[in-house]
């Protein structure tokens, strides 16, 4: 009786301890997770508040820059501003990825024609590659539904994505947007990809690993001084989780890359 009722002592004094121990725990993790969503509205607050001054600062360089008749001063001021411009990418960069992780997943599927999609993301293409002296394509499948229904905005965003990237790390060659599709397995709805390729410094096997991490670029590009913050990818692979598809990338260096994106659309 004694052995008894001390073991039930012991077994109501640990299961209060196992208790209090689940509610510290319950509270810590509210706090964490209270604070993570301050770090991020923290961050998207001040990278929307930092973008309005730095405007102001871009369109006045670019004032002085051309009214500036003296080449040594304008290219003083043509330094500032490709600072000024960097700055500004970083930003906007910075809110796209705090924006992503306080609610990337709302939805918003609206019917789209794909083909008008691509070609203002082959204007966009083209406008890019131009100015480096880069050759692009548009390549579409003739057989190419004439509306889908999915979230535009967002494959356009991922896209626009791919696109700048594979134009800052293309010297020499050629862009290309590829988009395919097939019929979907379980019907009624097709399996939609649109790849871009490039012919420029590529990636190794360890580096197309960690491509789509935050911060993640080949060592070539740092080495060879490429601008860029590198969270475009991240950004792009949050994008692509929240419409449930795809994201992989083919590369090999010196060879140039491929990024396709797959999803899954009905018509």
């Amino acid at each position: 009786a004694n052995l008894r009722s001390s073991l039930e002592d012991a077994v109501r004094a640990r299961t209060s301890e196992v208790v209090e121990e689940m509610r510290l725990s319950d509270a810590a993790r509210t706090e964490a997770q209270e604070a993570n969503r301050a770090k991020t509205q923290f961050l998207a607050r001040m990278s929307h508040e930092i973008r309005t001054p730095l405007n102001g600062v871009i369109g006045m360089l670019r004032l002085l820059a051309a009214d500036e008749e003296r080449p040594a001063r304008r290219q003083r001021l043509q330094a500032a501003l490709a600072s000024a411009d960097d700055l500004k990418e970083l930003t906007s960069d910075i809110l796209a990825f705090a924006s992503g992780e306080e609610g990337i997943r709302n939805e918003s599927s609206v019917a789209f024609d794909p083909r008008r999609l691509a070609a203002q993301l082959g204007d966009h293409l083209r406008t890019l590659a131009e100015e480096k002296g880069l050759a692009a394509d548009v390549r579409i499948a003739d057989t190419l539904p004439a509306t889908l229904v999915g979230d535009a905005l967002r494959i356009r965003q991922v896209l626009g994505n791919l696109i700048s990237n594979a134009v800052k790390y293309t010297e020499q060659g050629l862009v290309v947007l590829q988009i395919d599709h097939g019929p979907a397995p379980e019907g009624g709805g097709h399996v939609v990809s649109f790849a871009v390729s490039d012919t420029g410094v590529g990636m190794t096997r360890e580096e197309t690993q960690y491509a789509f991490d935050v911060y993640g670029r080949t060592g070539d590009a740092r080495r060879k001084g490429i601008e860029g913050t590198g969270l475009g990818l991240a950004i792009a692979r949050q994008l692509t989780d929240a419409m449930d598809g795809g994201l992989t990338v083919e590369s090999e260096p010196g060879m140039g890359s491929r990024f396709t994106l797959t999803l899954s659309l009905p018509e």
